[in-house]
Order: C-alpha cells, then sequence, then structure tokens
C-alpha cells in the first residue's frame, strides 16, 4: 500500500527509524526551535496543526491553539521525598464546563463585607451571566451565604442576621469569556494512521 492510498497524501517530510530516534532537533539559541503552521483550508480556524499519535492514544494542538489528549493531563514536579530528590506526576483538575477559578479572603465586619473581583480576572471571564462562589469561614458564626452578585463583586452575610466579624476564605468560578456555552462538546479523534510507508515502499508498490 502507499502512503497516499493509506493517507490521501504523500508526506512532504519523511523520517523513518528502528530502534532510534528518527529526527532530532537540537537549538544553542534562544530562539524556536520548531516552527509548525498550517495556513491552508485545512487549517483555517479550527483545523489541526499536529497530531501526535501512538498506540495508546492522541493528542492534537489545532489552529485556534486548542489542545486535546486521549490521556491524562499531568506534570512531573520535583519533590523532596524520604528517598531524597525524585519528580513526582500531579494531575489537572478537569472539568464539563470552561470555568475560570480565582481564591482570595475577606472580613465580615458586624455580619457583612463586599468582595470585589480583582480587575485582570474579571477581564478574563463573563461575570455578566451566572458564576458560582464558595465560602469557608475562619471563625465561628452562624454560617454564611453569598448576595448582591454583580459583574464586578459580590456580598457576603452571616446567616440569621448574625453580626460577627470573622475572616473567611471565597473561590469563584466564572466562564471563560468566549466559551460561555461549551459543555462536553463533541469531538471527531483523528483515525489511527496504522504507519507511513517509506519512499522505497512507495516506489515499489507504484511499479
Amino acid at each position: 500500500m502507499n502512503a497516499d492510498q493509506s493517507f490521501n497524501f504523500v508526506p512532504a517530510l519523511f523520517a523513518s527509524a528502528e530502534q532510534s530516534l528518527a529526527a532530532a532537533l537540537v537549538n544553542n539559541d534562544n530562539i524556536t526551535t520548531l516552527w509548525v503552521y498550517n495556513a491552508g483550508s485545512g487549517g483555517g480556524s479550527t483545523g489541526t496543526v499536529i497530531v501526535a499519535q501512538g498506540s495508546g492514544g492522541t493528542c492534537t494542538i489545532s489552529a485556534k491553539g486548542d489542545t486535546s489528549c486521549t490521556g491524562a493531563l499531568k506534570s512531573a514536579v520535583k519533590a523532596n521525598t524520604g528517598d531524597g530528590a525524585e519528580a513526582v506526576e500531579t494531575y489537572a483538575v478537569q472539568s464539563a464546563e470552561n470555568w475560570f477559578e480565582d481564591a482570595g479572603s475577606g472580613e465580615l465586619v458586624n455580619g457583612v463585607a463586599r468582595v470585589n473581583l480583582e480587575p485582570l480576572f474579571g477581564q478574563t471571564v463573563n461575570t455578566g451571566i451566572e458564576y458560582h462562589v464558595l465560602l469557608t469561614p475562619d471563625g465561628d458564626c452562624n454560617g454564611l451565604y453569598v448576595t448582591n452578585k454583580t459583574a464586578t463583586g459580590f456580598e457576603v452575610h452571616e446567616l440569621s442576621g448574625g453580626r460577627s466579624s470573622i475572616a473567611f476564605e471565597y473561590r469563584i468560578m466564572a466562564k471563560r469569556v468566549g466559551h460561555e456555552t461549551e459543555r462536553l462538546v463533541h469531538v471527531t479523534l483523528p483515525k489511527a494512521a496504522g504507519g507511513v510507508e517509506s519512499p522505497s515502499t512507495q516506489e515499489q508498490g507504484a511499479q
């Protein structure tokens, strides 16, 4: 089978190896080592620019800058353990919708507090629609609730008309600007390539 029969195209650049690297790109300066750009109709604003695929899964980067992987999103973080310095894996928290989050603290004075959102954070989210605020009191009280939510902040009150003066912590979840309606959007994963044939195999197949 020819490469164009497998992929409907013939690769402009092909590298193949057994038990070795197929390609290595090395840069000894503070500039970009690899630049990949898709300006064709297949790329557009939503097409795939890079596909990294193996037998266990797929990662893609689109022309919009979206990254999508079938595996776990994780980081290797340096940590000091009982066995000495080593790296451990940490994992990204993911959700069904596109939330941006922020956290902070405030203080009740006679049972009332006003919290103003950090302006730069407010520019990244749409607080003109419903957002969520989770509260944790840092002292004894009747409990807390949120009211008078606006695009720039919210109020915190003590339950039952309480007049405590205590600190509290909050966490806010708001929709990212431009992604307010996205929820578990269906995607189509790239089909498994099944391997690219070398130029010599292409020539044999063409004979």
